[in-house]
């Protein structure tokens, strides 16, 4: 709940400069308190960063502390950074090139997180200082069976567009990253009926069968099933 409420901020003020702050019927002081919910968003992305690989925890405590950082990430919360980033850079609340040496970082520990091959497929946990696939969950020690998802990976991809879009430096980076994921392994054409013209993208898939999982198949043909 509290990524959603930070990042319905963000989305929020990104569209600010370009509608409400240059609407003339926005007071000053409705400009300034956003401007605080941006800056302050912001503070709480810096906090949750690992400096040391550029990914976002999960979640971190309300006092902002190093030590409240989870340890596991999701293509979700990397994707958030990455166009917070962006965010920030418009806003000014950091420089240029403060932005693109965090999404530098950020996309060179992305291409060497372990995926799912061929797919090129993110899973959905990592551990974000050392950024390794989560097997063990850190809370509890409960096992975790990787889990690769369309709705996740979805916004990841989505973050590396903005990126590439809008930072020429490290566009080419970006767009390896991009054309490295294959969502055609989500995509069943005729989950509507072979006369429909469309289909569906499934949640997401097991490369590894968890327990008690039977149902083995893939929509690309030649790949091994998921």
């Amino acid at each position: 709940m509290k990524r959603i409420a930070l990042l319905s901020i963000i989305a929020l003020v990104v569209a600010t400069p370009a509608t409400a702050m240059a609407d003339e019927s926005l007071s000053g002081r409705d400009r300034r308190t956003l401007e605080q919910y941006a800056a302050d968003t912001w503070v709480s992305f810096e906090a949750m960063v690992y400096e040391e690989t550029g990914l976002a925890a999960d979640n971190i405590g309300g006092d902002l502390s190093p030590e409240s950082r989870s340890r596991f990430t999701s293509p979700t919360n990397i994707g958030s950074y990455l166009w917070s980033a962006l965010a920030a850079r418009q806003l000014k609340i950091i420089s240029s090139r403060e932005a693109g040496e965090r999404i530098a970082t950020t996309l060179e520990t992305l291409s060497t997180l372990e995926r799912h091959d061929p797919s090129g497929q993110f899973y959905n946990w990592y551990d974000p200082l050392t950024g390794d696939k989560l097997t063990v969950w850190p809370v509890d020690g409960s096992p975790v069976f990787p889990f690769l998802s369309s709705v996740d990976n979805g916004w990841l991809a989505a973050a590396l567009v903005m990126v590439r879009n809008a930072v020429p430096a490290v566009a080419e980076e970006a767009t390896a990253l991009l054309e490295s994921m294959d969502f055609g392994y989500y995509y069943d054409p005729e989950a509507r009926g072979p006369d429909f013209g469309a289909g569906l993208l499934r949640g997401g898939f097991w490369a590894d069968p968890p327990p008690g999982c039977f149902v083995a198949d893939n929509y690309r043909g030649d790949i091994p099933d998921v």
